[in-house]
C-alpha cells in the first residue's frame, strides 16, 4: 500500500463533513459517544483527572502512570531517559520482550508506533491532558490487536473558550522547560492551541569509574505543538479535529549515539447521540546510531546507522450504540493500515533496508445486560489481519554488491477474540466480578523484518512469526466504603506462541550472544493485584498498590532451556506506597515508596538485575486562584538503581533529582 504524502491527508481531513451540515445557534448536550467500544460501561482499574495531572506535574507521563504498579516499561528506565524503543507498555508485565501489549490511546485514536508499536511518552504534555485511565485486559477486547493487556486511555482536556494555562518547569540536571494552551472560539465552535517545549542535560548512565573520554550525559530536547477545533454542526451531532506534531533530539550515553524523532498526526471525530466516526492518518521518523567502543572506552566507532527509519498510518473507525430488549449493544467495525521500513548501514559491512505492510480489519459487537443479579458483558470481534510487501535487501557499502535481496511472501489470517465479564454485587458496597477472555497480537514490522544489535548482542529478525494468542482468566472483589476503598484480584493469562529473543547455542560473530525473535510455544503469567485509599480523615489520604505476578516459559520447542525461565526485565513483586496530607486548603505534601524485585536481564537468567527502593516526595501550594507552586524530589535516596547489564557494564537508571512546577491559569 502507498500512503499520501502530510498535507493530501490534511486536506482531505480538513474538507470531510464541512460542507454537508449547517451550523445551528443551539449549542450541543455534553452527552455523545465517544471513540471507544467500551463506552464507559466498564470501570477504569485506575485513573487519574485533570487535578491530580495537574499536581503531580511529571516530567513525561509515564512517570504518572507507574504510581501503579501495574504499569511499567520493558526496562527499569523512566521514558524521560530511556531509548524510546525499550518504551513499550505491557500492563501486569505480561510482556517478553519490549513490544507493547497494550493498547495506548489518546481521544480514541491508537498511538502505538507503525514500525515498532513503541511509545514516545514525551510527546504527552499533562497541561494539555484532562484525564488518564488504565484499563484490564479482558475489558479491553473489543480493541482488537496490540489491547491483550489492556489499554492505556488519555482524553484531552475540555475546552473552555477564553481561558488558558501557562506552565514553566525548572530542575536539576539542566532541566527547564515550558507548556501553554489557549482556548477560544465562539457560538458554535471552539478550539484549543497547545505549545509545549522541554530540556535537560541528563545524566551519565555508567558509574564514574567505569566512564571514559568517549563518555557523556543522556541529554534529551523535545517540542511539540497541537490544534484542536470543535464545531457543533447541527443538535446532537459534532466534529471534532486535530493536527498535531512533535519533534525530539537525544543522545544515548556517548559521542558517535543518539537518536531523533518526528511525529505528525491528523484526526477527524463525527460525534453523534447514538453513533461516531474516526479517522486518522499518522506519520512518523526516527534516526538512531549505535557505537563499539573501544577497551577502557577511550575511542568508538559507528557500528550502526540507522539514518531515516519511517513509519506511516491510516485507520478509522464506525461505532454505534443501541437497545435491544433488555440489551445495551455497543457495535462497530475500525481498520488500521501500517507500513514501516529500516534503512540502516551496519558499520563498514553492509547497507539495509528491511520493512513492509500491515493490514488489520476488525468488526466487534459487545453486549451489556443488568438484571437484579448483577451484570452480563459479553463481547465478540473477529479480525482480518494481512502481512505484504516484505523485503530485507542488504548491500555492500563499498561497492554497492548485493549481499542479500529477501523478497517475503504474503501472508494473512483470522482471529477471533471476545470476553464473558460477570459483575455481581454481593452487598451494598462489595462487588465481585468473574472474566474471560481471548485476545492476540500481531508481530510488529520491526519484530517481523528488522535485526539489531546492542553492544555485541546480535539478534536476528524473524519475517514467519505468528501471532501471540492470550487466553485470561480473572476474579475480583472490590469494596467501596465511606472513606476507604479495596480492590483484590487474582489473574492467569495463557499465552500461546509469545514472542522473545530466543538465545541461540553457538555465539555471535561479535563474540556475545546470538538471538532471533521467535515464537515460544507456551508462557503463562499468573499473578495478584491489591489497591487500597484510606482516608481517615479530609486532611488525609494513604494509599497502597501492589502487584505479584509469576511469568514462566512453560514449553518451548525453539529452545528447550527457555523452559521455566521467568520473562526478561520481570520483576516477580511491584508495591508503591504514598501519603498525602493537605495541611492548608491551598497547601499539600505527599511522600511515596516505590519498590521493585530482582528481575534477569536476559532470556536464560545469566545475568540479574537487584531488588531497589525509590523514595519520593512532593509538595504543592496553591498560591491565589491563579497560580500554584509544585516541587518534586525523586530518588530521595539516591540510590544507584542498575536498569541493564552487557559487556562487563551496569547502566544506572537516574540519580537524586528535584524540579519546580509554577503553573499560571488565566
Amino acid at each position: 500500500m502507498t500512503f499520501p504524502p502530510l498535507p493530501t491527508c490534511l486536506s482531505a481531513l480538513a474538507l470531510l463533513p464541512l460542507p454537508a451540515f449547517a451550523a445551528p445557534s443551539d449549542r450541543l448536550p455534553e452527552v455523545l459517544v465517544d471513540a471507544t467500544p467500551l463506552d464507559g460501561e466498564i470501570t477504569p482499574a485506575v485513573g487519574w483527572d485533570e487535578e491530580a495531572l495537574e499536581r503531580v506535574s511529571p516530567v513525561t507521563l509515564d512517570a504518572l502512570l507507574a504510581e501503579h504498579p501495574s504499569f511499567s516499561l520493558f526496562r527499569r528506565q523512566s521514558a524521560s531517559f530511556g531509548n524510546p524503543t525499550s518504551a513499550g507498555v505491557s500492563l501486569r508485565k505480561v510482556g517478553a520482550s519490549a513490544a507493547s501489549r497494550s493498547l495506548v490511546l489518546l481521544d480514541g485514536v491508537p498511538q502505538n508506533d507503525p514500525f515498532g508499536s513503541w511509545i514516545n511518552w514525551a510527546r504527552y504534555s499533562p497541561t494539555l491532558l484532562g484525564t488518564a485511565e488504565i484499563t484490564r485486559g479482558y475489558a479491553a477486547t473489543s480493541f482488537g490487536n496490540l489491547s491483550a493487556a489492556g489499554t492505556v486511555s488519555l482524553r484531552s482536556r475540555d475546552i473552555k473558550p477564553g481561558s488558558g494555562t501557562l506552565s514553566l518547569t525548572g530542575g536539576s540536571h539542566g532541566l527547564r522547560g515550558g507548556a501553554l494552551h489557549y482556548d477560544f472560539g465562539g457560538l458554535d465552535w471552539r478550539g484549543s492551541l497547545g505549545l509545549f517545549q522541554q530540556r535537560q542535560d541528563g545524566f551519565y548512565v555508567l558509574s564514574s569509574d567505569e566512564l571514559g573520554p568517549i563518555d557523556r550525559r543522556l541529554s534529551r530536547q523535545h517540542e511539540g505543538a497541537e490544534l484542536r477545533l470543535h464545531f457543533d454542526l447541527r443538535d446532537h451531532l459534532r466534529l471534532e479535529t486535530r493536527l498535531s506534531a512533535f519533534d525530539e533530539i537525544r543522545s544515548n550515553g556517548t559521542a558517535l549515539t543518539g537518536n531523533t524523532t518526528g511525529a505528525q498526526d491528523a484526526s477527524v471525530h463525527l460525534k453523534a447521540e447514538s453513533w461516531n466516526a474516526l479517522l486518522y492518518y499518522q506519520n512518523r521518523r526516527f534516526t538512531s546510531r549505535f557505537s563499539a567502543a573501544a577497551a577502557a572506552r577511550v575511542t568508538e566507532r559507528l557500528a550502526l546507522d540507522q539514518f531515516d527509519v519511517p513509519g506511516k498510518g491510516l485507520g478509522g473507525s464506525w461505532t454505534s450504540n443501541d437497545d435491544w430488549r433488555d440489551f445495551s449493544l455497543v457495535s462497530g467495525v475500525d481498520f488500521r493500515l501500517l507500513e514501516g521500513e529500516t534503512n540502516e548501514v551496519a558499520g563498514s559491512f553492509r547497507r539495509r533496508r528491511a520493512g513492509g505492510e500491515q493490514g488489520l480489519y476488525g468488526a466487534f459487537l459487545r453486549a451489556i445486560h443488568d438484571s437484579d443479579l448483577g451484570r452480563l458483558s459479553a463481547s465478540l470481534r473477529l479480525d482480518h489481519w494481512r502481512l505484504s510487501n516484505g523485503v530485507r535487501r542488504e548491500t555492500r557499502p563499498s561497492n554497492g554488491s548485493l549481499l542479500r535481496n529477501d523478497r517475503l511472501p504474503d501472508r494473512s489470517g483470522w482471529e477471533p477474540t471476545g470476553s464473558l465479564i460477570w459483575q455481581q454485587d454481593l452487598q451494598e458496597d462489595l462487588e465481585w466480578t468473574l472474566a474471560a477472555s481471548r485476545s492476540f497480537r500481531l508481530p510488529t514490522i520491526n519484530e517481523l523484518y528488522r535485526p539489531f544489535r546492542v553492544r555485541s548482542d546480535i539478534t536476528e529478525a524473524n519475517p514467519s512469526l505468528e501471532p501471540e494468542i492470550f487466553e485470561t482468566l480473572e476474579t475480583s472483589l472490590s469494596h467501596q466504603g465511606e472513606n476507604w476503598s479495596a480492590s483484590l484480584a487474582f489473574f492467569h493469562h495463557w499465552i500461546h506462541d509469545a514472542i522473545t529473543n530466543v538465545p541461540q547455542d553457538e555465539p555471535a560473530s561479535t563474540g556475545g550472544l546470538q538471538r532471533q525473535r521467535n515464537n515460544v510455544r507456551q508462557a503463562r503469567v499468573a499473578g495478584t493485584s491489591l489497591d487500597l485509599t484510606w482516608q481517615p480523615s479530609p486532611r488525609w489520604q494513604l494509599l497502597a498498590r501492589a502487584l505479584w505476578t509469576r511469568s514462566r516459559f512453560t514449553e518451548s520447542r525453539v529452545q528447550p532451556r527457555l523452559k521455566g525461565n521467568r520473562f526478561p526485565q520481570n520483576s516477580d513483586f511491584h508495591s508503591h506506597l504514598s501519603a498525602r496530607w493537605q495541611a492548608h486548603e491551598s497547601f499539600s505534601t505527599s511522600f511515596s515508596a516505590s519498590y521493585r524485585s530482582s528481575a534477569f536481564e536476559d532470556e536464560l537468567g545469566l545475568s540479574s538485575l537487584p531488588a531497589y527502593w525509590d523514595l519520593s516526595a512532593q509538595a504543592a501550594w496553591q498560591i491565589d486562584e491563579e497560580i500554584s507552586l509544585q516541587l518534586h524530589l525523586e530518588n530521595l535516596l539516591d540510590e544507584e538503581i542498575i536498569t541493564g547489564r552487557g559487556g562487563g557494564l551496569n547502566t544506572l537508571g537516574q540519580p537524586r533529582a528535584f524540579w519546580l512546577t509554577t503553573q499560571w491559569h488565566f
